[in-house]
Order: C-alpha cells, then sequence, then structure tokens
C-alpha cells in the first residue's frame, strides 16, 4: 500500500535502548504513556530464555507524539540504566550480508 520505504525512519515508532531487565512490555507502556496514545509497547525477549534483550520499541499514534516522547524520555535513568530513545528504522538493514566483500584468494 505503499508505506515501505527502504531504510527510512518511521515517524511514530520509538526505538528504545538500555532498557531495565525487570521492565516488561506493560512497564514500557505506562512509561511512555504521559507522551500520547499508544498503540503498541513490546520489549525484546530472547525466546528461549525469555529474558529482556535490553531494548524496545513504542509505536505512538502520531509523530508528534512519538518526538515528544524522544525529547523527554531520552537520557532518563531508570533504575540503574540511561534510556536511548530514537525514531526506529522501518527496515532493518544491519543483517544483510551485501556489504561483505568477496574474498580474492
Amino acid at each position: 500500500m505503499g508505506d515501505h520505504v527502504g531504510g527510512a525512519v518511521d515517524p511514530c515508532n520509538v526505538f528504545v535502548k538500555y532498557l531495565p531487565p525487570e521492565l516488561n512490555d506493560s512497564g514500557l507502556y505506562t512509561l511512555f504513556l504521559p507522551f500520547g496514545m499508544i498503540a503498541s509497547a513490546k520489549v525484546m525477549v530472547d525466546h528461549q530464555t525469555g529474558n529482556s534483550l535490553g531494548y524496545g520499541f513504542v509505536r505512538f499514534a502520531s509523530g508528534d507524539e512519538a518526538q515528544n516522547a524522544i525529547q523527554n524520555m531520552n537520557g532518563q535513568r531508570i533504575g540503574n540504566k540511561t534510556l536511548l530513545c530514537k525514531l526506529s528504522n522501518t527496515s532493518p538493514t544491519t543483517a544483510s550480508p551485501s556489504n561483505v566483500e568477496p574474498s580474492t584468494n
């Protein structure tokens, strides 16, 4: 439907890094609720252990709300962690092996 723009940022989706290990989805939701209407909040977890991977995503209803959350939460201390908040990329590019030069040996 025309939504896919490779490598562009998603203006409503906030990437949150350095989350405390005890913070779950509902805790992340509650933490960001003062900044606007949240469509979803997800802490990424290890599928085998269920332990937090220390980062997550908060999707807001509007880009203005996402920017407000970033401005207010980036650099905030939660427990013994300092949050890093920024807009999320729409598609991950780090998993692509295309940037590896072939060996000529």
